[in-house]
Protein backbone atom coordinates (compact mmCIF):
# COMPACT_ATOMS: atom_id res chain seq x y z
CA UNK A 1 0.00 0.00 0.00
CA UNK A 2 1.54 3.67 -0.94
CA UNK A 3 -0.05 6.86 0.26
CA UNK A 4 1.02 9.94 -0.71
CA UNK A 5 0.50 13.37 1.47
CA UNK A 6 1.52 16.72 -0.62
CA UNK A 7 2.07 20.40 0.20
CA UNK A 8 3.47 22.95 -1.64
CA UNK A 9 6.88 22.16 -1.39
CA UNK A 10 6.97 18.16 -0.35
CA UNK A 11 5.53 14.70 -1.02
CA UNK A 12 5.77 12.03 1.89
CA UNK A 13 5.01 9.03 0.46
CA UNK A 14 4.65 5.97 2.74
CA UNK A 15 5.01 2.45 1.34
CA UNK A 16 4.03 -0.76 3.67
CA UNK A 17 4.91 -4.34 2.78
CA UNK A 18 5.71 -7.74 4.45
CA UNK A 19 9.27 -6.58 4.16
CA UNK A 20 9.53 -3.10 5.69
CA UNK A 21 8.04 0.33 5.96
CA UNK A 22 9.84 3.05 3.65
CA UNK A 23 9.21 6.52 4.42
CA UNK A 24 10.37 8.56 1.48
CA UNK A 25 10.46 12.82 1.23
CA UNK A 26 10.12 14.23 -1.83
CA UNK A 27 11.31 18.12 -1.46
CA UNK A 28 10.73 20.51 -4.04
CA UNK A 29 12.41 24.48 -4.36
CA UNK A 30 11.86 27.23 -6.64
CA UNK A 31 14.87 29.39 -7.30
CA UNK A 32 15.98 31.79 -9.66
CA UNK A 33 19.57 31.70 -11.17
CA UNK A 34 20.93 35.30 -10.37
CA UNK A 35 24.20 35.79 -11.94
CA UNK A 36 24.51 37.34 -14.88
CA UNK A 37 26.38 34.72 -16.65
CA UNK A 38 23.76 32.29 -15.93
CA UNK A 39 24.88 28.68 -14.72
CA UNK A 40 28.30 27.99 -17.25
CA UNK A 41 30.64 24.98 -16.93
CA UNK A 42 32.48 26.42 -13.86
CA UNK A 43 29.00 26.46 -11.96
CA UNK A 44 27.72 23.78 -13.28
CA UNK A 45 31.28 21.48 -11.96
CA UNK A 46 30.82 22.81 -8.35
CA UNK A 47 27.44 22.45 -8.33
CA UNK A 48 27.31 18.91 -9.37
CA UNK A 49 30.32 18.18 -7.10
CA UNK A 50 27.79 19.49 -4.15
CA UNK A 51 25.11 17.08 -5.39
CA UNK A 52 27.42 14.25 -5.54
CA UNK A 53 28.21 14.70 -2.05
CA UNK A 54 24.59 13.62 -1.00
CA UNK A 55 22.97 10.20 -1.17
CA UNK A 56 19.99 11.50 -1.88
CA UNK A 57 18.31 11.87 -5.79
CA UNK A 58 18.51 15.46 -6.58
CA UNK A 59 16.96 16.97 -10.13
CA UNK A 60 16.98 20.25 -11.39
CA UNK A 61 14.28 21.07 -13.52
CA UNK A 62 13.62 24.27 -15.91
CA UNK A 63 10.71 24.40 -18.06
CA UNK A 64 11.34 22.39 -20.51
CA UNK A 65 13.83 19.51 -19.45
CA UNK A 66 14.88 17.93 -16.55
CA UNK A 67 18.13 16.69 -15.43
CA UNK A 68 20.62 15.45 -12.41
CA UNK A 69 21.70 18.02 -10.60
CA UNK A 70 25.18 15.53 -10.48
CA UNK A 71 25.61 15.67 -14.03
CA UNK A 72 27.87 18.29 -15.21
CA UNK A 73 26.17 18.15 -18.77
CA UNK A 74 22.97 17.81 -18.11
CA UNK A 75 23.25 20.85 -16.12
CA UNK A 76 24.72 22.68 -18.87
CA UNK A 77 21.79 20.99 -21.37
CA UNK A 78 18.98 22.83 -18.95
CA UNK A 79 20.65 26.06 -20.36
CA UNK A 80 20.26 27.84 -16.95
CA UNK A 81 20.21 31.75 -18.10
CA UNK A 82 20.33 34.83 -15.89
CA UNK A 83 17.24 34.97 -14.47
CA UNK A 84 15.73 31.92 -14.93
CA UNK A 85 13.62 30.34 -12.96
CA UNK A 86 14.59 26.26 -11.91
CA UNK A 87 12.73 23.76 -9.27
CA UNK A 88 15.19 21.69 -7.64
CA UNK A 89 13.87 18.59 -5.74
CA UNK A 90 15.51 16.11 -4.09
CA UNK A 91 14.92 12.58 -2.32
CA UNK A 92 15.64 10.61 0.36
CA UNK A 93 17.04 10.62 3.88
CA UNK A 94 19.46 13.84 3.33
CA UNK A 95 17.32 15.64 1.21
CA UNK A 96 16.59 18.75 3.10
CA UNK A 97 20.23 19.15 3.97
CA UNK A 98 20.93 19.01 -0.23
CA UNK A 99 18.28 21.57 -0.93
CA UNK A 100 19.35 23.94 1.93
CA UNK A 101 23.28 23.40 0.82
CA UNK A 102 21.85 24.18 -3.12
CA UNK A 103 19.59 27.03 -2.37
CA UNK A 104 22.67 28.80 -0.50
CA UNK A 105 24.77 28.04 -3.61
CA UNK A 106 22.14 29.86 -5.44
CA UNK A 107 21.55 32.73 -2.88
CA UNK A 108 25.30 33.68 -3.18
CA UNK A 109 24.68 33.92 -7.33
CA UNK A 110 26.09 30.74 -7.60
CA UNK A 111 29.10 31.56 -5.92
CA UNK A 112 30.31 34.41 -8.18
CA UNK A 113 30.95 36.88 -5.64
CA UNK A 114 34.54 36.16 -4.65
CA UNK A 115 33.94 38.03 -0.95
CA UNK A 116 31.25 35.37 -0.37
CA UNK A 117 32.58 32.42 -2.01
CA UNK A 118 34.72 31.65 0.88
CA UNK A 119 31.26 30.53 2.47
CA UNK A 120 30.04 27.72 0.56
CA UNK A 121 31.85 24.66 1.56
CA UNK A 122 31.79 22.01 -1.22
Amino acid sequence: MTVELKDQNMVTTHTTSKAKAVKSRLLRKKLVVSNRSGLHLRLAAVLAKMASAFDAEIHIESEHSITSAKSILGLLAINASSGKELTVTAEGHDAHAAIQKIEQFFALQLGEDESQMKTVTI
